[in-house]
C-alpha cells in the first residue's frame, strides 16, 4: 500500500511539473495530460500536492487549462483551497453533464473568465447550481464569487435550450459580465433577458433554433 501511494505521488509530482513548464508557472496546463483510466486520482494527487506545498497553487495566476481530459467531475478542493488566484478556468471539451461543485463552492475572486464550451450542460443542470439560484444573503456579503466578477462565460456547443436567468431577482444576473458565447446549443427562445447587465458587449447566440426575438 505504501508503495502505491509512493508511486501515485510521484507521478501526481510529475504531472505538476510536466503541467507547470507547458507555459509558465502561473499557468497550470492540464490540457489532454489525465491518463483515460485513472482521471479523478490524478486529479486528486493533484490536490495533495497543492496542500503539501501552498505557494505552489497561490502562485498559479493565470490559468487553469484541463481541456480534451473526458471529464465529468474534478475534486471539490481543486478550486476551493488549491488555487485561490487563478483568473482563467478553461474546461473545454470534456463531459460535464452539470457544473463541478468546486465551481460552486470556490471563494475565490480573482476568476474572470470561464470557458465551458463543448460539454454536455443543460438547462435544468444549470437551474441546480447555487450561482443560478436566488439565494437571500445578509446586506454583508456578497453573491457567489463569479458572479461578481466573471467578465467572459462561454457555454457554447453545450445542450442548453434557455439561458436560466432569475427574473425575479432584484439584482442583475453576473454583474461585470461582457461577453457571453451561448453558440451551438438548442436555445428556441429568448425569455426575459433585461437582468443581463449592461456592461455586455457581446452576446452569441448563432447556430441556435431562435426564430423570433
Amino acid at each position: 500500500e505504501n508503495q502505491i501511494s509512493a508511486t501515485n505521488s510521484s507521478a501526481a509530482s510529475n504531472l505538476l511539473t510536466e503541467a507547470l513548464s507547458t507555459k509558465g508557472h502561473t499557468t497550470l496546463d492540464l490540457a489532454g495530460k489525465i491518463i483515460e483510466n485513472d482521471r479523478y486520482n490524478m486529479l486528486e494527487g493533484l490536490v495533495r500536492e497543492f496542500k503539501s506545498n501552498t505557494l505552489i497553487g497561490r502562485g498559479i495566476t493565470g490559468q487553469l487549462i484541463l481541456n480534451s481530459n473526458h471529464l465529468k467531475s474534478i475534486p471539490d478542493d481543486l478550486l476551493s483551497n488549491c488555487l485561490p488566484n487563478v483568473q482563467v478556468i478553461s474546461m473545454t471539451d470534456n463531459r460535464f453533464a452539470e457544473l463541478p461543485t468546486s465551481l460552486q463552492t470556490s471563494c475565490s475572486r480573482t476568476v474572470k473568465q470561464l470557458l465551458l464550451e463543448k460539454n454536455h450542460l443543460t438547462t435544468e443542470s444549470l437551474e441546480q447550481a447555487t450561482w443560478f439560484q436566488s439565494i437571500s444573503l445578509p446586506s454583508s456579503l456578497s453573491s457567489p464569487w463569479f458572479l461578481q466578477r466573471i467578465t467572459h462565460l462561454n457555454l457554447s456547443s453545450n445542450r442548453l435550450t434557455s439561458f436560466p436567468i432569475d427574473t425575479s431577482s432584484n439584482c442583475h444576473c453576473f454583474p461585470a459580465l461582457e461577453v457571453l458565447n451561448l453558440l451551438n446549443n438548442r436555445i428556441n427562445t429568448v425569455h426575459d433577458w433585461k437582468r443581463l447587465p449592461e456592461s455586455l458587449t457581446v452576446l452569441d447566440l448563432s447556430e441556435n433554433l431562435i426564430e423570433d426575438i
